[in-house]
């Protein structure tokens, strides 16, 4: 899986602070570096979505549906077909439950 040229170290070295700072996270997958590469993908898919004034309910849908999408295919390729599909609105997102 090859990371975007567009990809700073900023941003890296800023991501890498939140995962070894999660308390959720368990220490062994922080010394993963796919789970890392897909968790970093996955900061760049929310940050671009909120760029682009997305619903904190649509965020964590696509969020979700990235993880599970990344398993075993490009964390990277994924989160950018999912913004292009997000700005074209092929997307069509679950209702909120709690919205009933």
């Amino acid at each position: 899986m090859n990371r975007p040229n567009f990809i700073t170290t900023d941003q890296i070295d800023r991501w890498n602070i939140a995962v070894d700072n999660d308390p959720l996270l368990p220490d062994g997958f922080k010394k993963l570096p796919r789970l890392r590469e897909v968790i970093y993908a996955g900061f760049w898919l929310v940050e671009t979505l909120r760029e682009l004034n997305a619903s904190e309910e649509h965020i964590f849908q696509l969020k979700f549906y990235h993880g599970q999408s990344s398993f075993g295919r490009d964390c990277w390729e994924v989160a950018q077909n999912l913004i292009e599909m997000y700005e074209s609105g092929e997307i069509e997102f679950e209702p909120d439950i709690l919205d009933d």
